[in-house]
């Protein structure tokens, strides 16, 4: 039997300093394993510049990012191949909603991005920066069901991958997807 335990430390110690972690159990025979410690490093500020960065990064990282779990339906809606409808669903419990007034707020940029086969950019991106205000029953709702986003583009000429990037702007965690045009279908 396998057991993982979590911690997630407070804001107040944030201090850039290394914090040690000791892990004990009453049971003999047990093997414990467990970090150290770690250093409780301040979030980098989220300036336009900073969110425009991390976009870029995340973009042209070959590896997806998973700060944020990015699922996607990716369909063409016309005969021709030429209309790319895309449907990503977000895990909302990884995003730093915040209660301001009578509303959960959120803001997101969400890319999408095609490349050809070297991995060029085929297409400019597009970018849609979702701002989200929620009443309580909503953010309950959203909660439970999850958090749903569309957005159609113009297929790029030898374009052969489309890359989803996520960026939650006030954290500044990211997520992304990469979808091989060849494997998307024709929406029925």
């Amino acid at each position: 039997m396998t057991y993982t335990l979590g911690y997630y430390p407070s804001e107040d110690t944030q201090d850039g300093k290394f914090h040690d972690v000791k892990v004990s159990v009453n049971r003999p025979g047990l093997d414990v394993r467990y970090r150290k410690g770690y250093f409780a490093l301040r979030p980098a500020a989220q300036t336009a510049e900073r969110r425009k960065d991390d976009m870029r990064a995340a973009v042209w990282s070959p590896l997806e990012s998973t700060a944020i779990p990015v699922a996607a339906r990716v369909d063409f809606i016309d005969d021709a191949q030429q209309t790319i409808n895309v449907f990503i669903q977000l895990d909302p419990s990884t995003i730093s909603f915040k209660k301001d007034g009578d509303r959960w707020k959120a803001v997101l940029d969400v890319a999408y991005v095609q490349k050809d086969e070297h991995g060029r950019l085929k297409s400019g991106g597009d970018v849609d920066n979702m701002s989200v205000a929620l009443t309580d029953d909503n953010y309950r709702k959203l909660m439970q069901q999850g958090m749903i986003h569309q957005h159609r583009s113009q297929r790029a000429a030898d374009a052969t991958t489309l890359r989803i990037v996520v960026r939650d702007a006030d954290t500044g965690s990211v997520g992304s997807v990469t979808v091989p045009i060849s494997q998307i279908g024709k929406s029925k």
